[in-house]
């Protein structure tokens, strides 16, 4: 599981040590109480959950190529589906249409790379 999907006060283990989540980005090391800063996408293994919840959560994990080629198949429906109204809506609005798809496509990829 990722240290982003930890839980504030669970407790985990992380390089061989292990720790109490304490914010967002730090944790607590259980030795000596010292604190870390752990990378988001830090794989961790939880100590205080079932192993079934930790199980769903890594079910949950995707890889951004496969969330990018979703998107793509997505937009490419979308984009095939508007052109295949053209007979039924004019040639104004379909084009507007197309430009605004384009930018909130054009805008959700900014988003994803953003958050990486």
């Amino acid at each position: 599981m990722k240290f982003s999907q930890v839980k504030i006060g669970d407790q985990f283990s992380y390089q061989g040590e292990d720790y109490t989540k304490s914010g967002p980005l730090t944790a607590t090391l259980e030795s000596d109480g010292r604190s870390k800063l752990v990378p988001r996408s830090a794989n961790v293994k939880l100590l205080n959950n079932d192993t079934q919840q930790q199980l769903l959560a890594e079910d949950y994990s995707l890889s951004a190529s496969r969330v990018m080629d979703t998107i793509n198949r997505y937009h490419a429906r979308n984009l095939d589906y508007i052109s295949s109204l053209k007979t039924e809506i004019p040639a104004e609005l379909l084009a507007d249409i197309q430009i605004q798809l384009n930018n909130h496509y054009e805008q959700c990829l900014q988003e994803i790379k953003a958050d990486t």
